[in-house]
């Protein structure tokens, strides 16, 4: 179907700022990063050296932004009322220009390709109880939106728990109970991979799986036991796209709050407990950061923490209370980006040239903003 547009002005425009990512690509929480085939970052004239901001997110006063992502020429901002609600708006790198491309948005993460945009609508089975069971495609050159077609199997009704655009394609994660607690059995979880022209599944595990992020040869899957709305037993499941057996590399106690972050070719960037940030590869681990004081979700809230961390090829960033911060991926050094107690940040992305966020104070309409990365 073709989604209604709904035109809105802007408060600012800005010439050009953007400037697309160093592969053509943007480069998702979950997506290979860090490629030693990457080009040198293009010139960036017009890359403001103090924060700027892009527009004004006039899609409505109380709008939550969520998440972002950034491809070519436009930002798209996730906007969630609170509620049952929320919208997708396309912003021009520009002149600020937004237009409202979809009206199906409610809470999950936007991640891209180079051509799509997708994300996963939610069901409301009753205004405390919210699953998602479907994910959406959005054509970035026609603004026509489809649904991403699961395998033939399973036959009966699954849910999504996390999802990663990847070099192969689309891949996500269905499980068969979803994080609310609705009935079905909660030790059985897909791995699953849409190509663009078909899907297929590639492995099945007897855990429950809460989210996935995707490397070069192998995807990591935070799974466990499922056990009514509570998620225990914690692991981190490494699970081979060569289809050879799955392994667990980690154990969590149940206290931890671990999170998934994304992957630098086949290493796996993770949290066991919000504060430290740790890279994973065949040769052991690094210490990314120690007291990142990361937002993670709550075991009803699946995949939301892709919403406030981003990976670009050298940089790793959160949002932290009323900032921004990042690390340094080769010298693990951490800095902050950008602090701001009158517009607090809410989500952050970057592209080859600058890093953008958008902020939001509960009173004023949201903003969107960039500064050279």
């Amino acid at each position: 179907m073709t989604l209604p547009w709904r035109l809105f002005a802007t408060a600012l425009a800005t010439v050009g700022i953007g400037c697309g990512s160093r592969t053509g690509l943007p480069v998702p929480s979950g997506v290979a990063a860090g490629d030693a085939s990457v080009d040198a970052a293009p010139p960036c004239p017009n890359s403001p050296s103090a924060p700027t901001r892009i527009a004004t997110l006039n899609v409505a006063l109380y709008y939550w932004p969520l998440t972002l992502v950034v491809v070519g020429r436009y930002a798209y901002v996730g906007m969630w009322d609170g509620s049952l609600g929320g919208e997708i708006a396309r912003v021009s790198l520009d002149d600020g220009h937004l237009d409202v491309i979809a009206t199906t948005y409610d809470t999950s993460p936007l991640i891209a390709d180079s051509g799509h945009l997708y994300f996963s609508p939610a069901t409301h089975l009753t205004p405390e109880v919210t699953v998602h069971s479907s994910l959406m495609s959005i054509d970035l050159g026609t603004l026509q939106s489809s649904d991403v077609p699961a395998p033939a199997a399973p036959p009966v009704q699954f849910y999504v728990n996390g999802y990663a655009s990847t070099p192969r394609g689309l891949m996500w994660l269905e499980a068969a109970q979803a994080m609310s607690g609705s009935p079905g059995n909660p030790q059985v979880t897909f791995l699953d991979l849409w190509n663009g022209s078909q899907s297929q599944t590639l492995a099945t595990m007897t855990q429950f799986g809460s989210d996935v992020v995707v490397g070069t040869e192998d995807a990591f899957i935070l799974g466990g036991d499922s056990q009514g709305e509570g998620f225990q037993s914690q692991g981190l499941l490494r699970v081979p796209l060569s289809g050879a057996a799955v392994t667990q590399m980690k154990s969590f106690i149940d206290y931890e709050s671990p999170m998934l972050i994304g992957t630098v070719g086949n290493d796996v960037i993770y949290t066991p407990d919000r504060n430290a940030i740790v890279r994973t590869s065949s040769s052991g681990d690094t210490m990314l950061a120690m007291n990142a004081n990361l937002a993670t979700c709550e075991s009803g809230a699946p995949f939301c923490q892709h919403r406030r961390v981003w990976l670009d090829d050298t940089w790793l960033y959160w949002v932290e209370d009323a900032s921004i911060q990042r690390v340094n991926l080769a010298m693990q050094a951490q800095e902050t980006v950008v602090q701001d107690m009158t517009h607090p940040p809410t989500t952050v992305t970057s592209d080859a040239c600058n890093v953008y966020w958008t902020g939001w104070n509960m009173t004023d309409p949201p903003m969107l903003y960039a500064m050279r990365r």
